[in-house]
């Protein structure tokens, strides 16, 4: 036996010991292995989850972001400080409604990234549209979690407005009080008497001397002229028959004075002496047309009859007015700054007798279409008219110096000269401006004029500066539209563009069109269908024309078919404007490398950056990812903009600098989300290929860079591209290949363009596919400048005779051969269904179709054609033209007779 407390060194029981110990030790790393193993997968599967989770919730969550978003928009408004509201908000409304404009911008930036990063082509091959869901798993997981972290911020602001932000009690309260008539009678009354008059013979009454008690007065009877001899105090008076009603409106911007030229017509002793009932009514201070009602027939001395009471119903009290004033006393009545409903008006009409009754109404609006409805016959408006220099020069001395003044200095003189130009005879701003120069200390010199002009908008946008406080009222006013609360926002937006692509002297009304369908955001397909559906520019065109309406932006180059070529906003509105964008931030100016000093903050973010001048690169490079539009103009140093850095950009006007380059394009070509891009008058002598991936691109002009730009067949089919502007070879491919091609399918099934101006031919070159294949096309512009001979004619006259007539013709059609002949035109069969057609090139006679019925054209431009001036007279013979630009060499009319028929031009509008 073994001695107690030895050690068996028996093999097998330490074998089995060992094996033993082995057990244990993998028993125990097989439960670390299982127990690490359940927390990796654990871990892994809870990952997957939630990154499932929040794929499932994206869509809920832009949704939600969507509407939470809109409301808020509406709620903090555009952020440009054009309306009232905006202005009577405290700081700590206007801190919070920036970070919500801010979130706003980084939501649409985000949102934007990720349809772009996501969205699989339409024409990629079937597998890989398979495959495209599970290779962008991980970035439709990173962009959940974005959207989800924005819902969370969204959120946060929303409690943060109930927490801290003012109610809107106090802007529905300012809203009630907008557009209320601003009027304080002016001590010095100038250049008003040739507008008395014409106001005066639009009533059918005459103006008599200032002073003179005598009356001359001036009846139309079946246009015969009847005066009454001076001297003689009797009045001609009507037939009975005769007498009717007439309404004439007094129409132009707030401050032009037109309350001031009606006042001093129903204060005149002819108007007082003939029209025993008197009344004078603001629209604008009565909410309620009833009210109007009760207040005119008050003014009447007609409440004894009618006896209003506040029960009394609108109708009941218009019938009662009406029949008060049929066959009774001569009534004159002043509607002063109507800006109402149509069916308003017409409520307000009905109180008064067409026939029977000797009555006259003027009515002042702002709105030219409400002034053309309230005139008799839709005839009788009189225009405002800004004071020509020499009438504003003497108001604006008279209120400086008094009538004292009868010359001032050459320095102040050249002071003033600048003010009369800025001001441009608007009378408001004219009697401001000299109230803050009367009260410059001492003697007003010319400096005082020069700094206020150079500060005019810091002045008007500082309501510390009490003696502009009319000017920066009527302004304010001017944008209270009461449409709705978004149709307003889009209107002042509106006029924000405009008057900042004036400022940068680009009025032309069709570009800015252009630019305002591009500044929104960037769009999907589906949206952009919907757009085209309805027209890409009609949002925008029924903008402009309200602010035209409106008389905030005034026509100019008026064709005498109605056509708008260009616009202009009054200087002192355009300072303003431009003033009160910078200081919010709206926008960015730069010029000559400086920052605008009251272009806000500095740190801010930089959305919409305008530069102009030496040097174009004065923003940090880390905050250009993050600007919108860019706008250079009048640039002509070395620098530019790293275009490649601005990732998100949308909008790229370099129009006319010669800085931007074929090297600059190639980092233009990767701005994804670019939509409108205008390199006009640059040095650019190529269109890239890789122009294919600037799939949201809508608008390019390349007009003024190289004379012949050849055109990328990738370009070409790009899905959004509406508007093609320059002078491009078309692309080789297309002349070799027929119909049915594969690449001629492509096009039919991919372009969208509506405009193509222009193309140059070379040989037929494909022409007759881009004529077919592009359906959508509405106007077209080509040139060739060597005889083709008949190939050419053979290929142009078929695919011209397809948009030529009915449903598939074209709107407009330019064509420009130069010295060539262009005959060939006389084998086009009619009717043609064309609204405008501009010919260059050499005519034997006028082509066939244009003597025949149906010639539907109503704009007609023909240059250099050698017609004979026979030829051209029987142009009139075109009843439905409205605009005819002749350009002929002046031998053609020397060796000719032009004669004007009588029944010639029935629509006139020849110039």
């Amino acid at each position: 036996m073994p001695r107690r407390g030895s050690t068996s060194s028996d093999p097998n029981t330490k074998a089995k010991q060992s094996g033993m110990a082995e057990a244990a030790a993998v028993s125990a790393g097989m439960q670390v292995l299982k127990s690490g193993s359940a927390i990796i997968f654990g871990n892994l599967n809870t990952k997957l989850k939630k990154g499932k989770d929040l794929r499932k919730a994206l869509a809920r969550n832009k949704e939600w972001i969507r509407t939470e978003m809109e409301l808020l928009s509406l709620q903090v408004g555009a952020g440009h400080g054009l309306s009232e509201e905006e202005n009577d908000r405290s700081e700590a409304w206007h801190v919070w409604a920036q970070k919500i404009r801010e979130l706003k911008y980084e939501i649409e930036d985000c949102i934007v990234s990720y349809e772009g990063r996501v969205t699989c082509k339409s024409d990629a091959p079937w597998y890989r549209r398979k495959l495209h869901p599970a290779m962008t798993l991980s970035t439709r997981t990173r962009y959940a979690k974005k959207i989800a972290e924005f819902r969370e911020r969204v959120s946060g602001l929303v409690l943060q407005r109930d927490a801290h932000v003012q109610s809107t009690a106090a802007v529905n309260a300012a809203l009630a009080t907008c557009q209320a008539t601003i009027y304080t009678k002016p001590k010095n009354i100038v250049g008003i008497s040739r507008s008395k008059n014409a106001l005066l013979e639009l009533l059918d009454l005459q103006a008599v001397a200032e002073g003179q008690p005598e009356i001359v007065e001036v009846v139309q009877v079946q246009s015969e002229i009847v005066q009454v001899a001076e001297g003689q105090p009797e009045v001609v008076e009507r037939e009975a028959d005769d007498q009717k009603l007439k309404v004439v409106s007094v129409v132009g911007f707030a401050g032009l004075g037109k309350t001031t030229l009606v006042e001093s017509v129903f204060q005149s002793y002819d108007i007082t002496q003939r029209f025993p009932r008197r009344a004078w009514v603001v629209a604008s201070s009565h909410e309620k047309t009833r009210d109007l009602l009760v207040d005119i027939i008050n003014q009447l001395n007609l409440a004894e009859t009618i006896k209003p009471n506040s029960i009394q119903p609108q109708d009941i009290l218009a019938e009662k007015l009406y029949t008060c004033l049929q066959n009774g006393p001569r009534y004159f009545v002043v509607i002063d700054d109507l800006a109402t409903e149509v069916h308003e008006w017409d409520a307000i009409k009905s109180a008064f007798p067409t026939e029977g009754a000797d009555g006259r109404i003027i009515v002042t609006t702002r709105i030219q279409s409400m002034a053309t409805r309230c005139s008799s016959n839709g005839g009788c408006v009189h225009q405002m008219q800004a004071l020509d220099m020499t009438d504003s020069k003497t108001l604006f001395l008279k209120e400086v110096f008094g009538d004292t003044c009868t010359s001032c200095t050459p320095d102040f003189e050249t002071g003033l000269k600048r003010i009369l130009k800025k001001c441009e005879g608007w009378p408001v701003a004219l009697l401001d401006i000299a109230h803050l120069v009367k009260r410059s200390h001492g003697t007003p010199t010319g400096a005082d004029c020069r700094n206020i002009c150079a500060e005019l908008g810091s002045h008007l946008d500082c309501h510390q500066t009490r003696d502009l406080a009319r000017t920066r009222q009527v302004i304010v006013d001017c944008f209270c539209f009461n449409i709705s609360k978004k149709d307003d926002e889009r209107l002042r937006t509106c006029l924000l563009y405009a008057s900042i692509y004036q400022k940068f002297d680009r009025t032309k009304w069709k570009s800015l069109l252009r630019r305002l369908s591009a500044e929104g955001n960037s769009i999907t397909p589906t949206q952009f269908e919907e757009l085209l559906a309805k027209g890409e520019n009609s949002v925008a065109r029924d903008q402009i024309e309200e602010l035209f309406n409106r008389c905030i932006i005034h026509r100019r180059d008026i064709r005498q078919n109605s056509r708008v070529k260009s616009y202009q906003i009054g200087p002192v509105l355009l300072e303003f404007m431009i003033c009160k964008q910078a200081c919010r931030n709206f926008i960015t100016l730069i010029e000559n490398g400086q920052r605008q000093p009251y272009c806000g903050k500095k740190d801010s973010a930089v959305r919409q950056l305008y530069l102009s001048g030496k040097t174009a690169r004065a923003v940090e490079e880390d905050r250009l990812s993050s600007i919108r539009s860019l706008t250079i103009s009048d640039h002509d140093g070395e620098e530019l903009v790293d275009f490649e850095k601005c990732k998100m950009l949308r909008v790229l006007d370099v129009e006319n600098c010669k800085k931007v380059e074929d090297t600059d394009l190639q980092k233009i070509c990767k701005l994804l989300y670019l939509n409108y891009l205008n390199l006009r008058g640059t040095n650019v002598k190529t269109l890239p290929s890789k122009a294919a991936k600037l799939h949201y691109l809508q608008i390019l002009d390349m007009r003024e860079t190289s004379a012949n730009i050849e055109l990328p067949m990738e370009v070409l089919i790009l899905g959004q591209l509406v508007h093609l502007f320059g002078r491009f070879k078309l692309p080789p491919e297309l002349s070799k290949v027929g119909t049915g091609h594969t690449l001629v399918k492509l096009l039919e099934r991919e372009s969208k363009l509506k405009t193509f101006a222009g193309f140059v031919l070379d040989g037929c070159n494909g022409f007759q596919h881009i004529m077919s294949a592009i359906t959508t096309l509405r106007k077209v512009k080509f040139w060739s400048r060597s005889t083709q001979g008949n190939k050419l004619v053979q290929c142009l006259v078929p695919s011209l005779q397809k948009r030529f007539t009915e449903d598939s013709a074209l709107d407009s059609l330019s064509i420009d051969f130069g010295n060539d002949s262009i005959d060939f035109l006389d084998s086009l069969q009619g009717p043609c269904a064309l609204e405008s057609i501009k010919l260059h090139g050499k005519l034997t006679r006028l082509p066939d179709f244009f003597l025949k019925g149906g010639f539907l054209v109503r704009e007609l431009q023909l240059s250099k054609t050698g017609l004979s001036c026979e030829d051209l007279s029987d142009l009139q013979q075109l009843d439905l033209l409205l605009y005819l630009k002749l350009d002929e060499d002046s031998l053609v009319f020397v060796n000719g007779t032009f004669t004007f028929q009588s029944d010639g031009f029935k629509s006139h509008a020849c110039s």
